[in-house]
């Protein structure tokens, strides 16, 4: 399943409406679609409110990968470069919280089993894999 929505908060009611819908006809299991929805609800409230420098609209897009036994989520955006791998290694000492930031993105890493970041055409990708 593909997403794409502009970087306004408002937004986001247009991904949980497709989330709901992809969890009823994939039949995902109800703990497993807490942590996709908790996952994409954090990465993308972060890209809207720390991710952009200006005013102008912006293009957020999310891909969900279904795999036997885990589920695979693709953020790409525009933003000004932020690596959250690169952050959770300097900033989160054994996954506990520090006076850096908020929770976000060390629950992130706590229910996923996979983060990678790269930048590509001035573009941050991450991919978060999350178990089934």
């Amino acid at each position: 399943m593909r997403i794409s929505i502009e970087n306004n908060i408002q937004q986001m009611a247009i991904i949980h409406s497709k989330l709901k819908e992809f969890y009823l006809t994939t039949g995902v299991d109800e703990e497993v679609s807490k942590k996709i929805s908790i996952t994409i609800d954090e990465v993308v409230s972060n890209i809207i409110q720390y991710g952009y420098e200006d005013t102008e609209m912006h293009q957020i897009n999310l891909k969900i990968e279904p795999h036997q036994s885990h589920f695979k989520l693709e953020f790409v955006d525009d933003g000004k470069y932020f690596d959250p791998t690169e952050y959770l290694k300097n900033n989160i000492k054994s996954r506990d919280l520090d006076q850096t930031g908020g929770v976000g993105l060390p629950l992130v890493n706590k229910i996923s089993s996979d983060m990678k970041y790269n930048r590509t055409d001035h573009k941050n990708n991450l991919i978060i894999t999350i178990p089934n």
